[in-house]
Order: structure tokens, then sequence, then C-alpha cells
């Protein structure tokens, strides 16, 4: 892969469709940095539905080298492994886990470093709010884990969601 970073301007403060007049938060400033990298991605996926899981297995790894001696300017390894188990318990109940770990070596950009915080990790929370916030460098290493117990009536996601959730 080849990538080139760079930060952007905000375009808005105060205007947006849906939100009358909130106020967007800042962007973090990262240096403009080109990278050359190797990456590897695994993926294992059992699950019954992508859209709406009762059960199975999905796991995920990826790994990435980038290095000086493939013509970056950053040299670093990164992996991130994550594992979520969907397991029924019958009538639409069931538990699922999510473990993710990741772990990182070397000087790895800001958009490569771990945070968590926000709807996709850590719900209640604001946006990347961990390890010093979202304008900071993330960690290094990163670990998580989520246990839900979800119940409803097997076609509740259906009927709720309308496809407005996507």
């Amino acid at each position: 892969h080849y990538e080139s970073y760079d930060s952007l301007e905000r375009n808005t403060k105060v205007w947006s469709l849906f939100g009358g007049k909130k106020q967007f938060r800042e962007k973090p400033g990262m240096s403009a940095v080109q990278t050359r990298s190797l990456k590897i991605t695994c993926v294992f996926d059992s699950r019954n539905s992508i859209r709406n899981t009762k059960r199975g297995w999905y796991i995920q790894m990826n790994g990435e080298y980038a290095g000086r001696g493939i013509g970056g300017e950053l040299d670093f390894t990164r992996l991130l492994a994550d594992i979520r188990r969907y397991q029924p318990l019958g009538y639409g109940n069931g538990i699922d886990m999510r473990f993710r770990l990741g772990t990182a070596n070397g000087l790895i950009p800001w958009q490569k470093s771990f945070h968590l915080g926000g709807i996709g990790t850590l719900r209640g929370y604001p946006f990347k709010a961990f390890p010093l916030g979202p304008m900071e460098i993330g960690g290094n290493r990163m670990f998580l884990s989520q246990i839900e117990y979800r119940i409803g009536h097997e076609e509740l996601y259906d009927t709720v969601d309308m496809g407005i959730l996507e």
C-alpha cells in the first residue's frame, strides 16, 4: 500500500442537515507523511447473517509492516485482532461477545494509533476519548472486551429498523 496523509481544514462550523446548531469537534493536527506498507488481512466468518446476526463467529486479523526499506517515511509494525462470538439462547435472546486486541511498534502516525471511545468501541464516552482524547496521538497497545445480552423476538430488528439504520 502507498498512503499519503495530511490534515485538512474544517469546512463547516455550525451547520448540518441533521443537527441544528451542532458544534463540530476540531480536527486533530496530524503531520504530513507518506507511508509504504505491506498489509495482510485474514477473515473467518461463520455468522448466520451479516445484518441480523444471531449465531456464529467473526474473526478478523490484520497485520501491517511499514518501513523505510520499502520506500516510506516511517518504520512501524501494527497487529490488530477482532474476535466476535454470537451465541443464541433461544427465542431471539443471545449473548454477543467481542474482543479486540491491538499492538504497534515503532513510530506510528496518529491515524494508526489506538483510541477508544464512541459508538464503535466504548458507547457512552466521547469519540476517541481514551487515552488522551481525539487531538492527541493514541496508544500503541489496546484491549477491548464487550459482552451484550440480546433480548427480543426473532423479527424485532427488522420491524424496528425499517432500513433507516444501515
